[in-house]
Order: C-alpha cells, then structure tokens, then sequence
C-alpha cells in the first residue's frame, strides 16, 4: 500500500492542471485495485446532487458522464457524516432498490466511495467500482481513502496555483490596459496644450493628435471583440471575395510604419482561390499579424507575405527577421492577455489581445492560424489557413454592384441630440459640411419640442443621456401625431455591444452608428439613411 501511495505522490506532485492529476491518480488507483472504473465527482453547494467530472475505466465498462442526485438511499447520508459508503453487491443490498437501480444503469455491482471536504462542505465523492460483487479489504478500503484524500489534495493546491497564476495575469493585463489607455489620452493632452501656446503648429498637432485617436480606437476595438468572441457574438458578413483584397489593404496600412523603420516589406501572390469571408474581419486579423511583425522587427528587416493555393483553400504566410519568441512561450502564442514580455521593462505596447483575435476569426471562417520561431532573434513565421470558396454552378449569379456612394447629404435635414457639447458640435459640422441642414440640441425634451413644429428627414440620437435617455426618445416620438413620427432615426452611441445593437433597433431605430465610426463612414450611413426616407 504504501509503494502505491508513494508512486501516486512522487507522480502527481508535478503536474499542473486538475484534469491531469485526476487523470494520473484514477488510471494509478484503478489499476492497482484491478478495477473497472473510478469516478470524481464534484458536489454542489447545497450538498443535493453530484456531477461526474472525472472518469477512468479499464475498458470493460463506459465512461461515466452526466449529473445525479445524492438521496440518503444511495449514500447521501453517509457522504456528509464523512463516512466511507461501501457496498459489496449492489444485488443484495438491504437498503432499498434506489441504490441497486443506479448501480445497474451504471453497469457495476460494488463500489468504495469516499467523500472529500473543503472547509467543512462536502466538496467531491471519489469512487472505485467494479463490474462484479466484491468484497473490500479493510486494506483495500483504507488505501482508496489515503488515496483519495491525495488525489483531491493535488487537485485542491492545482486548483489554487491556477487561481494565483490568473490573478497574476489580471493584474499584469489591468496594469497593461491602463499604461494603454493613458498614453494615447497624454498625447493628446500635450499637443492640445500645444497648439495652445503656439498655433501655428496647427498641421503637426492635428497629425499627432489623429494618431493619439486611432491608437485609442483600436484599443477599444480589441477589447469589445474580445468580450464579443468571449460571449459568443462574435458575428460575420460573409461574401466571395479575393484574399489578396483584405492582404493589400493591411499591407497599405501598415505601410508608414514599415517605411519609418526602414522595413522591406516584400509581398508575393501565387494564385490563390476564392475565399467565403468577411472582408473587414479578415483585414483586421491580417493587420494584427503585420502589426506584431512591423512592431517586432528591428531597423532594417524584412518582412515577407506570401498568398499561394495549398490544400484545397488559400494560404497566408507572413515572416519576418524579428524578435521571435522562446520555445516555452510557444502554447500562449494565441491565449488573450498573454505576451512573451511582461513587466515595466517590456519593449513593446499592446494588450496582448491581438492574436487571440486573430484565432477567433480565422476559426470562425472555417481555418486556422498557426505561429512559429526557432528562438528569440531568429524571426517568427504566421500561417493563415482559409477554404477555398465552393462555387454552385446552378446559383443565378449576382447582379452588377451599383457604382458610386449614394446621394449625399446635400439639402439633408438632420436632426442631431446629443448632450456632449464638443461631441454635438463636431457632428454638426461635419454634417454641414457635407450640405446638411443640422438641427443639434442638447436633450429629449429638447428634441421633442423642435419636433412638435418642424419636420425633418433623419434623426442621429444618442443614447445614454441625463434626465430622459434616447430608448424614451424614440419611443415618445414614435407615438406622436404628424409625420415626426416616422422619422428615420439612427443612434449613435458608446454603448457597442452586439446586445446593445439589438435593442436599439427593437427599440424603433432604423440604424445602429457605434461612436467609433469614421465621420465618412458616418455621412455615408446617414445618406443612405435619408435616400429610405425619400422613397
């Protein structure tokens, strides 16, 4: 006995996760005793019902799986006066006929079960059982008790060290987040201080400060796509379309950057096939692997990106002569919050949300995404993977795309709520410049009482506001007499959640415009918007 417990302690003490070390423990346990299966299963907190979460078998007998109930009949009892339950043949036990019921569904005859505490609860009840009666030892016994206590012990300080290491890595990534937040939001603060004292300097500023607003923009980007992918709400536009596309729009992006540093980025197109894809998705995850390279590679590199067919679908490589990473780094290459540089002393930015996404997106297309280095300094090598598109030869083909952007917003009646006083000017004068006619007042009440004597085509509200906020707006002006009450209406608002989208247009907007937008891309829906209304 105390061989196995010494080769079950030498063998657990250095794994790492809780599914290892039951895994290691059940398969050590199971096989000394000659056993068909063992069994941990974790209790909930009222102590009521059980759920298998671990299972080992000799073969013999299927895996356990699923939850059930803990009645005093099969034990419940026993488990919370901290006894061992014992039985030697489910067929002849005195105790009633639930006990024998749940041994035949489970395929067995006896059993050892030992219940395991965690602050005076009963926590988890480890099981050994076999297919045929038997009669336990009182050795056998106390060995799957020691055994088990040790199993649940490593599982217990497993648990524990997993709960430090993502505490650890919470704290480095909200150390991260709020470094990345304040210095874009510095930047701009110096050059608006700046231009202050000197405003002749106006072209520079505003240069510097663009860049401040994209990095920040991108920030946020990140972190609402990863609580999306997170969530599960992570959704696509999928069309046919050329890779080279969302390759080339990357490349150009990350083009000034590249020259800065004196980069040669050299990019090599072999025929590759068509892709079902979301075009936007993809120029983000392709500017996300280009950005690391261009960020990772020093003065003077090379980056290379080459498109080919391969596998019956198209292949992305992109290799630079960078930093590269360990070998050791390589299994959290693509888990969020992780980088290969930790700590105050990290030579490059970022949230280490970059690649995570990158996964997400290539998987939710259909391919995979893979990284690799031969060390640190010797460069790092990324591989995209997507399916080729499978055409339907009997699909009527798609009408010719309609040239040009729309009307405009020339002659336009728009009417602006929002109560931030440089966010409302700025729209307004953004809109006019397109040639709209822009009413922007502060609040709902506001609103309404321009409404009750004015029509206009299109409404931009926002929507968290003080007093009365842009859900009660729309619903107001939804119930009023008069042709207000079929204005078309577009939030425009912080909040950019996939739920929050919902609701805003099961609320009575036609049009979702999260504040992020691009003020083109702003003038562009609202264009679009007001064309509806006119037809």
């Amino acid at each position: 006995m105390q061989a196995l417990l010494q080769a079950l302690s030498a063998r657990l003490r250095n794994l790492e996760g809780p599914d290892a070390i039951a895994a290691a423990g059940t398969q050590l346990l199971g096989t000394h005793l000659r056993a068909n299966r063992v069994t941990c299963c974790t209790v909930n907190e009222r102590g009521e019902g059980a759920t298998v979460w671990w299972s080992w078998t000799d073969g013999s007998v299927p895996e356990l799986k699923g939850s059930c109930r803990i009645s005093d009949s099969c034990g419940g009892a026993t488990y919370r006066a901290g006894q061992i339950h014992r039985v030697e043949d489910s067929e002849v036990w005195p105790e009633g006929t639930a006990l024998r019921e749940e041994f035949r569904q489970s395929g067995i005859r006896a059993s050892v079960r030992v219940p395991l505490f965690k602050l005076g609860q009963l926590a988890a009840i480890l099981g050994v059982s076999c297919a045929m009666p038997r009669r336990w030892t009182e050795a056998e016994v106390h060995l799957i008790r020691e055994a088990s206590e040790r199993i649940w012990l490593e599982v217990e300080r497993a648990r524990a060290e997993a709960a430090l290491r993502e505490s650890a890595l919470k704290d480095a990534f909200l150390s991260r987040l709020s470094h990345e937040l304040a210095t874009p939001l510095a930047a701009m603060r110096l050059w608006i201080e700046f231009l202050r004292s000197d405003p002749g300097r106006l072209n520079g500023a505003l240069e510097a400060l663009s860049q401040a607003e994209q990095a920040q923009s991108r920030l946020v980007r990140d972190l609402l796509d990863m609580s999306r992918a997170v969530k599960g709400t992570f959704g696509l536009m999928l069309d046919v379309c050329e890779l080279m596309e969302p390759v080339s729009a990357a490349v150009k992006l990350m083009g000034p950057t590249a020259q800065q540093k004196g980069l040669h980025v050299e990019v090599i197109q072999e025929d590759p096939p068509l892709v079902n894809a979301d075009s936007k998705r993809l120029q983000q995850a392709i500017s996300h692997l280009l950005s690391n390279a261009v960020k990772f590679t020093g003065p003077g590199g090379h980056i290379t990106v080459r498109l080919e067919g391969a596998a019956q679908g198209a292949l992305l490589s992109i290799q630079d002569t960078g930093q590269g990473f360990a070998p050791d780094f390589q299994p959290h290459l693509f888990a969020p919050f992780r980088q290969a540089e930790e700590g105050p002393s990290r030579t490059q930015g970022g949230l280490g949300l970059g690649l995570s996404l990158v996964r997400r997106i290539v998987e939710l297309h259909g391919g995979w995404v893979s990284g690799e280095s031969p060390g640190v300094g010797r460069g790092a090598l990324f591989r995209v993977w997507m399916p080729a598109y499978a055409f339907d030869e009997d699909a009527p083909p798609e009408p010719p795309a309609q040239a040009g952007q729309g009307p405009g917003l020339a002659d336009v009646g728009i009417l602006v709520v929002e109560d931030e006083l440089l966010t409302r000017q700025g729209l307004k004068a953004v809109l006019e410049s397109q040639g709209a006619r822009v009413e922007a007042v502060s609040s709902a009440a506001a609103a309404l009482e321009v409404l009750s004597g004015r029509v206009f085509d299109v409404l931009l509200c926002d929507i968290a506001m003080p007093g009365e906020d842009g859900y009660s707006l729309i619903h107001r002006i939804r119930a009023m007499p008069g042709p207000s009450a079929r204005i078309r209406a577009a939030a425009y608002t912080a909040h950019m959640r996939e739920e929050d989208k919902l609701r805003v247009l099961a609320a009575g907007f036609q049009l979702y415009i999260p504040k992020s937008v691009e003020p083109s891309r702003l003038s562009q829906l609202l264009s679009g918007l007001a064309a509806a209304a006119a037809r």
